[in-house]
Protein backbone atom coordinates (compact mmCIF):
# COMPACT_ATOMS: atom_id res chain seq x y z
CA UNK A 1 0.00 0.00 0.00
CA UNK A 2 1.58 3.28 -1.19
CA UNK A 3 2.24 5.70 1.74
CA UNK A 4 -0.63 8.75 1.57
CA UNK A 5 0.91 12.25 1.03
CA UNK A 6 -1.05 14.82 2.79
CA UNK A 7 -1.00 18.79 1.53
CA UNK A 8 1.95 20.74 4.12
CA UNK A 9 -0.48 23.41 5.21
CA UNK A 10 -1.97 20.11 7.73
CA UNK A 11 1.11 19.08 8.94
CA UNK A 12 2.16 22.73 10.02
CA UNK A 13 -1.02 23.08 11.53
CA UNK A 14 -1.15 19.38 13.25
CA UNK A 15 2.31 20.24 14.40
CA UNK A 16 1.37 24.02 15.44
CA UNK A 17 -1.61 22.27 17.59
CA UNK A 18 0.31 19.72 19.41
CA UNK A 19 3.50 22.10 20.29
CA UNK A 20 1.10 24.60 21.50
CA UNK A 21 -1.67 22.70 23.53
CA UNK A 22 1.20 20.77 25.36
CA UNK A 23 2.66 23.22 26.52
CA UNK A 24 -0.65 25.17 27.36
CA UNK A 25 -1.12 21.92 29.73
CA UNK A 26 2.00 22.07 30.84
CA UNK A 27 1.40 25.35 32.05
CA UNK A 28 -1.57 24.99 33.35
CA UNK A 29 -0.34 22.38 35.76
CA UNK A 30 3.27 24.39 36.47
CA UNK A 31 2.50 27.64 35.64
CA UNK A 32 3.29 30.80 37.48
CA UNK A 33 1.28 30.99 41.09
CA UNK A 34 -1.41 33.99 41.50
CA UNK A 35 -0.43 36.45 42.98
CA UNK A 36 -3.50 36.36 46.00
CA UNK A 37 -5.08 39.38 44.65
CA UNK A 38 -8.75 40.20 43.72
CA UNK A 39 -9.66 43.65 42.11
CA UNK A 40 -12.72 45.40 40.78
CA UNK A 41 -13.58 48.40 38.91
CA UNK A 42 -15.32 50.94 41.51
CA UNK A 43 -16.23 54.35 39.53
CA UNK A 44 -13.45 53.54 36.78
CA UNK A 45 -11.24 52.99 39.83
CA UNK A 46 -9.41 49.72 40.03
CA UNK A 47 -9.62 48.66 43.30
CA UNK A 48 -8.11 46.17 45.55
CA UNK A 49 -11.13 44.01 46.81
CA UNK A 50 -9.78 41.06 48.26
CA UNK A 51 -5.84 39.92 49.52
CA UNK A 52 -5.60 36.38 49.70
CA UNK A 53 -4.25 35.29 53.29
CA UNK A 54 -0.64 34.08 53.27
CA UNK A 55 0.14 35.10 49.24
CA UNK A 56 2.62 37.56 47.56
CA UNK A 57 0.23 40.41 48.25
CA UNK A 58 -0.11 39.87 51.36
CA UNK A 59 3.98 39.68 51.91
CA UNK A 60 3.53 42.86 49.53
CA UNK A 61 1.59 44.97 52.06
CA UNK A 62 -1.42 45.00 49.73
CA UNK A 63 -4.81 46.00 51.63
CA UNK A 64 -8.10 45.72 50.73
CA UNK A 65 -9.41 49.16 49.27
CA UNK A 66 -6.23 50.63 47.77
CA UNK A 67 -6.47 52.09 44.20
CA UNK A 68 -4.07 50.16 41.17
CA UNK A 69 -2.38 53.26 39.50
CA UNK A 70 0.79 51.72 38.12
CA UNK A 71 2.85 49.19 37.48
CA UNK A 72 6.10 49.11 36.19
CA UNK A 73 4.94 52.59 35.08
CA UNK A 74 2.39 51.63 32.50
CA UNK A 75 -0.89 53.06 33.89
CA UNK A 76 -3.65 51.00 34.97
CA UNK A 77 -7.12 52.32 34.02
CA UNK A 78 -9.18 49.25 33.88
CA UNK A 79 -9.55 45.75 34.92
CA UNK A 80 -8.45 44.62 32.06
CA UNK A 81 -4.87 46.50 31.98
CA UNK A 82 -4.29 44.65 35.46
CA UNK A 83 -4.96 41.62 33.83
CA UNK A 84 -2.64 42.37 30.98
CA UNK A 85 0.00 43.14 33.09
CA UNK A 86 -0.03 40.51 35.12
CA UNK A 87 0.58 38.10 32.31
CA UNK A 88 4.26 39.76 32.34
CA UNK A 89 5.08 39.03 35.75
CA UNK A 90 8.38 37.19 36.01
CA UNK A 91 8.72 34.26 38.73
CA UNK A 92 11.01 35.75 41.47
CA UNK A 93 11.62 38.91 39.90
CA UNK A 94 10.10 42.31 42.07
CA UNK A 95 7.37 43.91 40.31
CA UNK A 96 6.91 47.79 41.03
CA UNK A 97 3.05 48.15 41.63
CA UNK A 98 1.94 51.79 42.97
CA UNK A 99 -1.03 52.19 44.78
CA UNK A 100 -3.10 54.81 46.15
CA UNK A 101 -3.86 54.38 49.94
CA UNK A 102 -5.84 57.26 51.71
CA UNK A 103 -5.27 59.52 49.25
CA UNK A 104 -1.57 58.73 49.52
CA UNK A 105 1.05 57.11 46.45
CA UNK A 106 2.34 54.20 48.43
CA UNK A 107 4.98 52.43 46.34
CA UNK A 108 5.10 48.26 46.47
CA UNK A 109 6.90 45.33 45.24
CA UNK A 110 5.18 41.86 44.28
CA UNK A 111 7.13 38.96 44.19
CA UNK A 112 5.40 35.82 43.28
CA UNK A 113 7.94 32.48 44.00
CA UNK A 114 6.20 28.66 43.28
CA UNK A 115 3.85 27.12 40.96
CA UNK A 116 0.46 26.54 40.51
CA UNK A 117 0.55 23.18 40.75
CA UNK A 118 2.90 23.90 44.77
CA UNK A 119 -0.18 25.98 45.96
CA UNK A 120 -3.21 23.73 44.95
CA UNK A 121 -4.97 21.19 46.70
CA UNK A 122 -4.96 17.31 45.67
CA UNK A 123 -8.33 17.93 44.25
CA UNK A 124 -7.74 20.93 42.05
CA UNK A 125 -4.31 18.44 40.79
CA UNK A 126 -6.96 15.85 40.10
CA UNK A 127 -9.64 17.71 38.42
CA UNK A 128 -7.10 19.34 36.24
CA UNK A 129 -5.35 16.19 34.75
CA UNK A 130 -8.90 14.94 34.23
CA UNK A 131 -9.67 17.97 32.48
CA UNK A 132 -6.27 17.99 30.43
CA UNK A 133 -6.85 14.25 29.34
CA UNK A 134 -10.37 15.41 28.02
CA UNK A 135 -8.64 18.33 25.67
CA UNK A 136 -5.93 15.61 24.47
CA UNK A 137 -8.68 13.20 23.41
CA UNK A 138 -10.83 15.91 22.07
CA UNK A 139 -7.53 16.76 20.40
CA UNK A 140 -6.87 13.33 19.09
CA UNK A 141 -10.00 13.01 17.68
CA UNK A 142 -9.93 16.40 15.45
CA UNK A 143 -6.44 15.39 13.95
CA UNK A 144 -7.65 11.94 13.19
CA UNK A 145 -10.92 13.46 11.30
CA UNK A 146 -8.74 16.20 9.05
CA UNK A 147 -5.66 13.34 8.17
CA UNK A 148 -8.54 10.82 7.42
CA UNK A 149 -10.46 13.01 4.94
CA UNK A 150 -7.67 15.75 4.16
CA UNK A 151 -9.46 16.11 0.38
CA UNK A 152 -12.87 16.94 2.18
CA UNK A 153 -13.85 20.79 2.99
CA UNK A 154 -16.57 19.50 5.26
CA UNK A 155 -14.68 16.66 7.38
CA UNK A 156 -11.32 18.89 7.28
CA UNK A 157 -13.53 22.14 8.91
CA UNK A 158 -15.24 19.77 11.41
CA UNK A 159 -11.79 18.19 12.39
CA UNK A 160 -9.94 21.96 12.99
CA UNK A 161 -13.47 22.75 14.89
CA UNK A 162 -12.48 19.64 17.53
CA UNK A 163 -8.74 20.79 17.52
CA UNK A 164 -9.79 24.77 17.96
CA UNK A 165 -12.51 23.03 20.68
CA UNK A 166 -9.39 21.08 22.03
CA UNK A 167 -7.22 24.56 23.08
CA UNK A 168 -6.10 24.27 26.36
CA UNK A 169 -6.91 28.21 26.94
CA UNK A 170 -7.29 30.36 30.12
CA UNK A 171 -7.67 34.16 30.06
CA UNK A 172 -4.92 36.16 31.36
CA UNK A 173 -2.54 33.96 33.22
CA UNK A 174 0.37 35.02 35.54
CA UNK A 175 3.40 35.66 33.27
CA UNK A 176 2.33 33.66 30.42
CA UNK A 177 3.50 36.44 28.40
CA UNK A 178 7.08 36.38 29.95
CA UNK A 179 7.25 32.71 30.14
CA UNK A 180 6.36 32.46 26.37
CA UNK A 181 8.77 35.25 25.21
CA UNK A 182 11.46 33.24 27.14
CA UNK A 183 10.67 30.12 24.92
CA UNK A 184 12.60 29.28 21.50
CA UNK A 185 11.16 31.44 18.66
CA UNK A 186 9.39 28.27 16.74
CA UNK A 187 7.39 26.80 19.93
CA UNK A 188 6.50 30.31 20.95
CA UNK A 189 4.80 30.92 17.63
CA UNK A 190 3.16 28.01 18.17
CA UNK A 191 1.75 28.55 21.55
CA UNK A 192 0.46 31.41 20.79
CA UNK A 193 -0.85 31.02 17.59
CA UNK A 194 -2.51 28.02 19.34
CA UNK A 195 -3.40 30.10 22.55
CA UNK A 196 -5.28 33.12 19.87
CA UNK A 197 -7.09 30.24 18.13
CA UNK A 198 -9.66 30.13 20.97
CA UNK A 199 -10.96 33.40 19.63
CA UNK A 200 -11.82 31.33 16.06
CA UNK A 201 -14.73 28.77 18.02
CA UNK A 202 -17.72 30.13 17.16
CA UNK A 203 -16.47 31.17 13.38
CA UNK A 204 -15.41 27.90 12.75
CA UNK A 205 -18.51 26.68 13.98
CA UNK A 206 -20.84 28.61 12.50
CA UNK A 207 -18.98 27.45 9.23
CA UNK A 208 -19.05 24.45 10.14
CA UNK A 209 -22.72 24.34 10.29
CA UNK A 210 -23.66 26.00 7.27
CA UNK A 211 -22.05 23.29 5.03
CA UNK A 212 -22.65 20.06 6.72
CA UNK A 213 -26.53 20.01 6.83
CA UNK A 214 -25.84 21.04 2.91
CA UNK A 215 -24.01 17.94 2.77
CA UNK A 216 -26.99 15.86 4.08
CA UNK A 217 -29.41 17.63 1.59
CA UNK A 218 -27.42 16.80 -1.36
CA UNK A 219 -27.01 12.82 -0.14
CA UNK A 220 -30.88 12.95 0.26
CA UNK A 221 -31.59 13.71 -3.42
CA UNK A 222 -33.80 11.65 -5.43
CA UNK A 223 -32.38 9.79 -7.71
CA UNK A 224 -32.40 10.30 -11.59
CA UNK A 225 -34.21 7.74 -13.40
CA UNK A 226 -31.20 5.69 -15.16
CA UNK A 227 -31.80 5.76 -19.57
CA UNK A 228 -31.70 2.21 -20.29
CA UNK A 229 -30.03 1.59 -24.00
CA UNK A 230 -32.49 0.77 -26.52
CA UNK A 231 -33.91 -2.46 -27.27
CA UNK A 232 -32.52 -4.30 -30.73
CA UNK A 233 -33.76 -7.48 -32.61
CA UNK A 234 -31.76 -9.98 -32.61
CA UNK A 235 -31.48 -10.10 -36.65
CA UNK A 236 -30.14 -6.01 -36.14
CA UNK A 237 -27.56 -7.46 -33.00
CA UNK A 238 -27.01 -10.14 -35.92
CA UNK A 239 -26.19 -7.56 -38.31
CA UNK A 240 -23.99 -5.77 -36.31
CA UNK A 241 -22.19 -8.26 -34.31
CA UNK A 242 -20.75 -10.71 -37.12
CA UNK A 243 -20.18 -14.45 -35.85
CA UNK A 244 -16.97 -15.42 -34.68
CA UNK A 245 -14.48 -17.67 -36.82
CA UNK A 246 -15.42 -21.17 -35.93
CA UNK A 247 -18.84 -20.70 -34.25
CA UNK A 248 -22.26 -20.98 -35.56
CA UNK A 249 -24.77 -17.97 -37.09
CA UNK A 250 -27.75 -17.50 -35.00
CA UNK A 251 -29.90 -18.59 -38.22
CA UNK A 252 -27.93 -21.99 -38.43
CA UNK A 253 -28.98 -22.67 -34.75
CA UNK A 254 -32.50 -21.80 -35.61
CA UNK A 255 -32.42 -24.29 -37.88
CA UNK A 256 -30.96 -26.78 -36.04
CA UNK A 257 -33.75 -25.54 -32.82
CA UNK A 258 -36.07 -25.91 -35.68
CA UNK A 259 -35.04 -29.87 -36.61
CA UNK A 260 -35.07 -31.12 -33.13
CA UNK A 261 -38.14 -29.98 -32.20
CA UNK A 262 -39.59 -31.50 -35.58
CA UNK A 263 -38.01 -34.66 -34.57
CA UNK A 264 -39.49 -34.41 -30.69
CA UNK A 265 -42.73 -34.14 -32.48
CA UNK A 266 -42.92 -37.25 -34.71
CA UNK A 267 -41.77 -38.91 -31.48
CA UNK A 268 -44.85 -38.31 -29.83
CA UNK A 269 -46.99 -38.95 -32.60
CA UNK A 270 -45.49 -41.97 -33.05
Amino acid sequence: MAPKHYPWHLVVFAAVSVIGNVYLGYYLLFGLASDGLDVADQSGRVVVTEVEAHAAAEHAGFQAGDQLLTVNGQRIVTVVDWLAQRMNFVPDQPTLIQVERHKKAVDLKLVIHGTLWDESSNSFRASTIIFLAYKLITLSIGLFVVFNRPRDLVSRLGGWVLVVMATVFEAFQWGLSSAVRALPLLVAAAVMLSYVSAAFRTPLLAAFFCLYPMRLFVNLKPEQPTRCPPVTSARSRNRRRPARAGQPSCKTLRKRASRHIAARREDCND
